[in-house]
């Protein structure tokens, strides 16, 4: 996507996530699951100043909001890879 790594997850029910950019991306057919590490966020920014990542989903060709999935989760938090 736009030359930049990503990962799409397909979930039961079939939302897919998509995560980018991403270095060192799980290989296409891997099967994760929740807390699993999926790609390491690319160090190098590609339009932000610092480096960000973007998560959309779609229910297919619709784009949903994600955070509206995340119900009373909290504030969402990306750990860095180990």
């Amino acid at each position: 996507m736009a030359g930049r790594e990503l990962v799409v997850i397909t979930h039961p029910g079939g939302l897919r996530s998509s995560i980018e950019p991403l270095t060192e991306p799980v290989a296409v057919g891997t099967v994760v699951g929740a807390g699993d590490l999926v790609g390491l966020l690319a160090a190098a920014p590609s339009h932000c100043s610092e480096p960000c990542a973007h998560w959309g989903v779609r229910d297919g060709e619709r784009y949903i909001d994600p955070l509206a999935l995340t119900g009373d989760a909290g504030p969402i938090v990306l750990l860095p890879g180990a």
